[in-house]
């Protein structure tokens, strides 16, 4: 699950440009990770690094949800 979580988060890095498919897989990658930390599972090194990138994407996500709000909104 710590692979996962960290497949999750690279590829949320590339798909936050597209917030209705990048936020979801973050989130995904995000629970991945911290069920992986929480129960000390092995490959804790990838699931500290699946949820520093799934959180990365998502932040990604949201900023772009929220600059399409704002231009929608002037525009």
């Amino acid at each position: 699950m710590g692979l996962a979580s960290m497949v999750l988060g690279i590829i949320s890095l590339f798909t936050w440009l597209i917030p209705p498919l990048g936020l979801p897989i973050s989130i995904i990658g995000l629970v991945l990770g911290i069920i992986v930390l929480i129960r000390s599972l092995p490959n804790k090194g990838m699931a500290i690094a699946g949820v520093a990138l799934s959180a990365l994407g998502a932040l990604a996500s949201i900023a772009v949800w929220i600059f399409v709000g704002i231009l929608f909104i002037i525009f």
